[in-house]
């Protein structure tokens, strides 16, 4: 009897055991997502990992691929750095300012060339790991925005400013088409086998059109027209039905009482479904939050404005922050709320509920910044104009 007694007790306690090690287990795996969703953005403090120096002006947004961040300056030199310690892991020299930056699924880097000056440009495409050429195609014109890119299809389509837009094969860098639509410098929008793509109607109007094209030969199969010039990327919304963009007046880094901006959804027939009038004029690319139905921009005037997606009506604004925008926003997701940054040309970083728009946070993280913040790992990459800084949170 008592050895059935033993018997019994060593299964109630390898029971208890057994429970006890599958609560760890499940607290250690979910532990991460706790602490992370506890902390709140209005108590963070952001301190530097590590601060990489360059001697020539950066002109491009940095991007992070394979690991490290690249970035172009206006001598022509693209430079990988090591995402974790800021070493140089390799460099590329070319003849021409680098102004435009991006990369695909498979790691290849496309660099754009030229300034909006020159009448030649040159995308080139680069093998992130090893830091090598892979091909290189001309345009008349400049590329201000990254190209858009189908892996699929093995094309890419690229605006170049006064000549329009170009497919090209993504392999060779081979042009399949050229269509000139007016002045473009987005990147285009490919969905359900149709390419959307604003431009300017004319270099002496500020009106824009708005594509829709063939993107196996660029037949126009509709247009919409706008007001002011075409300065966003377009953005499909989650039902594959709408389209977000927007247009302006004026210039990137000059700031006049003149600007303005609009936003507008167009139906992918080609209707105006709804237009609204910004603060300003937005800066390149917006940001869509599709579960919260917003539309986030940002403008040159120092605001920032949160749209209703469904009808284009204000959901939330902070008006003129900072004299002067020159970046576009960021989404962090590391915090407690879902938190909009965008960085001021001072240098000043400020954080907001994306979804309400409560203030949460500002510090300055530099002497001075005109890019979009790189948010990798609960890691925050800042370019400044001779340099990039990665911060941390406390």
């Amino acid at each position: 009897m008592f050895e059935s007694l033993n018997i019994v007790r060593r299964h109630a306690f390898l029971s208890v055991v057994i429970l006890v090690a599958m609560l760890v287990s499940i607290l250690f795996h979910y532990l991460p997502a706790i602490v992370i969703t506890q902390d709140s953005a209005e108590s963070a403090h952001f301190r530097p990992l590590w601060s990489y120096q360059t001697k020539k002006q950066i002109l491009t947004e940095p991007i992070f691929v394979n690991d490290v961040i690249v970035f172009g300056t206006y001598d022509g030199s693209l430079q990988a750095l090591s995402a974790i310690d800021g070493t140089e892991v390799w460099f590329i020299k070319f003849p021409d300012p680098i102004f435009s930056l991006s990369h695909d699924k498979e790691g290849v880097i496309y660099v754009g060339t030229g300034l909006h000056y020159q009448t030649k440009s040159l995308l080139n495409a680069i093998d992130s790991k090893r830091g090598r050429l892979i091909w290189q195609q001309e345009f008349t014109g400049h590329l201000e925005e990254p190209p858009l890119v189908d892996e699929q299809s093995q094309r890419l389509w690229i605006t170049s400013g006064p000549s329009g837009l170009w497919s090209l094969n993504r392999r060779n860098g081979n042009i399949l088409w050229h269509q000139e639509i007016g002045h473009a410098d987005t990147t285009p929008l490919l969905h359900n086998d149709v390419l959307y793509a604003p431009a300017q109607k004319s270099e002496t109007l500020q009106e824009t059109v708005f594509y829709a094209l063939n993107p196996d030969d660029g037949t126009i199969q509709w247009t919409n027209e706008q007001p002011g010039q075409p300065w966003a990327s377009p953005i499909i919304d989650k039902t594959g039905q709408v389209i977000f963009t927007n247009t302006g007046i004026g210039q990137i880094g000059l700031a006049r009482e003149t600007d303005k901006g609009w936003a507008q959804a167009i139906s992918t027939k080609g209707r105006t479904l709804w237009q609204s009038t910004l603060p300003g004029m937005a800066l390149t690319p917006n940001i869509y939050l599709p579960e919260e139905g917003l539309v986030i921009y940002v403008t040159k005037d120092g605001s920032v404005s949160a749209l209703h997606s469904s009808d284009g009506s204000k959901a939330w604004e902070m008006i003129k922050l900072k004299t002067h925008f020159s970046s576009p926003a960021a989404i962090v997701t590391q915090f407690k709320e879902k938190v909009v940054a965008v960085t001021a040309d001072d240098g000043d970083l400020f954080m907001f509920d994306a979804i309400t728009g409560r203030f949460l946070y500002r510090q300055l993280i530099a002497e001075s910044t005109s890019s979009a913040i790189l948010v990798h790992d609960r890691i925050i990459y800042i370019r400044t104009t001779h340099g990039i800084t990665a911060l941390v949170s406390d």
